[in-house]
């Protein structure tokens, strides 16, 4: 029996970031038509998973893109004011609807620190000024790399400038940390120390009630 070798096409990776540049800009520019809790939620979720590959694919991989440093870092900024502004109007129980918590319960970052910490700040009240450490502390792979993103942002801003950003100060003092790809799982990587974070695939959608 003797094998066949046949050419297959594959199929173009989808464009992320039109998709979430369009998703974006119709949620924030558009009259919303959906209940104004639905829209919140679809919103924020929206630009928690879609503002970091916006971000990777335009720095790190290079995009047909055309817009200078400056403005396109302006431009992340302003939207990542709008994502902080509405995360605190919502609630941690409402929030975890979006992303739920991921129930992770080894390492210092888990299941039961996250939802200890979430109490403390009241699962049913808005988030309000506790947006930084909310943020910080949930365990979720998508948030997480949004907080990164939240950071590497600054970092960009602050180096245009010409200053040295926290992150780099930090590192300096501490050593490097970075989410790295191996053996094709997504690892938190620092100090030498490996942990594992859940990914789940790019084209999976949110749908009513975030389950």
């Amino acid at each position: 029996m003797k094998l066949k070798v046949i050419n297959t096409i594959r199929k173009p990776e989808p464009n992320y970031i039109r998709i979430y540049s369009k998703a974006i800009y119709d949620k924030l520019n558009n009259p919303p038509k959906e209940p104004e809790s639905e829209w919140m939620r679809k919103t924020i979720y929206i630009l928690i998973r879609g503002l970091p590959i916006i971000w990777k694919e335009v720095v790190h991989v290079g995009s047909e893109f055309d817009i200078p440093k400056e403005k396109f870092e302006k431009n992340m900024l302003g939207l990542l004011l709008n994502a902080e502004e509405l995360v605190s109007l919502t609630t941690p129980m409402d929030f975890m609807k979006i992303f739920p918590i991921e129930k992770s319960y080894k390492g210092e970052r888990n299941y039961y620190c996250a939802m200890e910490h979430l109490k403390k700040l009241g699962l049913n009240k808005k988030v309000d000024k506790n947006y930084s450490s909310f943020i910080a502390y949930y365990t979720n792979f998508y948030v997480v790399r949004f907080a990164l993103f939240v950071s590497e942002v600054i970092e960009s801003i602050m180096e245009t400038r010409g200053q040295e950003g926290p992150m780099k100060k930090y590192k300096k003092e501490t050593g490097d940390f970075e989410i790295i790809e191996k053996d094709g799982k997504h690892l938190m990587s620092y100090l030498g120390n490996e942990s594992k974070i859940k990914k789940y695939p790019e084209y999976l959608k949110l749908i009513k009630g975030g389950k």
